[in-house]
């Protein structure tokens, strides 16, 4: 079975790119920029921003030079945006189960981690029609009156 490179390889690529602070003759990341802001290598990530375009989370214009390829002024999408957490995702229940991976991912603590794991459990058994259900009243609660 295929490794999973979402957390690993793609959402690194595409929050350098969000990251990106666009100066002028370079209003987009190039690909060469990516390995010193990620760590990856340059092949996994020409490999990973060919899926990203084709899925549409990033545009930018290619550059062939025989088998090597150079992406130049990558932009987020729409997409690419809500994926990278720049903007807010259109599922708050995706939003809520991502947030809960990332915090697994991050912690420390064991303990915490067994009792994230058990909220994420919850929530996924819960269920998407119900936990959008209670996250959008608790959102209508916080609006100002």
């Amino acid at each position: 079975m295929p490794e999973p490179t979402w957390t690993r390889v793609e959402a690194p690529i595409l929050a350098a790119i969000a990251d990106f602070k666009p100066r002028v003759g370079k209003p987009g990341m190039w690909s060469t920029d990516i390995p010193d802001e990620t760590g990856l290598e340059y092949g996994e990530i020409t490999t990973a921003l060919r899926r990203l375009e084709a899925a549409g989370y990033v545009t930018g214009q290619r550059l062939t030079k025989g088998a090597d390829v150079t992406f130049v002024g990558l932009q987020l999408t729409e997409k690419g945006l809500r994926a990278s957490g720049v903007w807010p995702s259109d599922d708050p229940f995706e939003d809520l189960v991502r947030v809960l991976e990332e915090h697994i991912a991050k912690e420390p603590d064991e303990e915490k981690v067994g009792r994230l794991r058990r909220l994420l459990s919850a929530v996924r058994d819960v269920g998407r029609d119900l936990g959008v259900g209670v996250l959008t009243e608790v959102f209508t609660r916080q609006l100002p009156r």
